[in-house]
């Protein structure tokens, strides 16, 4: 069977920020960026994550999208949770596109035109985050609750995020609707690290890669993941 899915997981829960430590600093600054994230944001992706925030709040005063609400918190956990584990992905994701290496196609294709999947986005994260750090990538919002997508929709056209489509539907159907479709699966708090390898395995192409976002990682999860992608046969990063 072809090698179709690379498996990276990445714990998020306080690993490089200490408790305490985000109030030194103006977190949505480009400073705030380039000290937590080594991320140069331009001017116009500071202002759409700052509009992101503004939504969701409005938003939540009449739909339960997030407990997640003190300015902190809500960099701390929906913004810088959602792309640090990027830097998983075999380039450098947040880097400028000059640093790359010149003619080096493994690079050059993740950036025209690279499509992802978030699966289970809830109210548009990780996508949103995501879209706004790459606006070249096409990012696809899969979650079954139509109210929430009709959120994230709204959301995104606010922010100016062209690159970006909304579906409300149930990641099993839309696995076999979309059969290696993407580039990139995102999980985030979707389920154990099995079902989320076995929900991103039927959308990536061959080659492509799935991002399982985990706030703890145990012997026992690694175990369970590495026997389901044995009988896959794809393998773990």
């Amino acid at each position: 069977m072809p090698d179709r899915l690379h498996l990276s997981i990445e714990e998020t829960d306080e690993q490089a920020i200490t408790p305490g430590s985000l109030r030194d600093l103006d977190l949505w600054s480009q400073a705030g960026w380039q000290h937590y994230l080594d991320w140069d944001p331009s001017p116009t992706q500071i202002g759409q994550l700052q509009q992101l925030y503004d939504w969701v709040i409005e938003g939540n005063q009449t739909q339960n999208l997030t407990r997640i609400t003190e300015s902190v918190d809500f960099w701390e956990k929906h913004l810088w949770d959602s792309l640090r584990p990027l830097q998983a992905l075999p380039v450098g994701i947040l880097a400028p596109r000059d640093n790359l290496e010149q003619d080096d196609p493994a690079a050059e294709s993740f950036y025209a035109p690279y499509t992802v999947i978030d699966i289970g986005s809830g109210a548009g994260f990780p996508g949103i985050p995501v879209a706004i750090a790459n606006p070249e990538w096409r990012v696809t919002l899969l979650d079954a609750t139509q109210r929430r997508m009709q959120f994230a929709e709204m959301v995104a056209a606010k922010v100016g995020l062209r690159g970006i489509q909304v579906q409300a539907e149930r990641a099993e159907t839309w696995g076999q609707l979309r059969r290696e479709g993407y580039d990139l699966a995102l999980n985030r708090a979707l389920g154990s690290a099995v079902v989320c390898a076995e929900l991103s395995m039927p959308m990536l192409k061959i080659g492509g890669h799935a991002l399982l976002y985990r706030g703890h990682w145990d012997p026992d999860q690694e175990s369970a993941l590495q026997r389901a992608c044995q009988k896959l046969g794809q393998s773990i990063k």
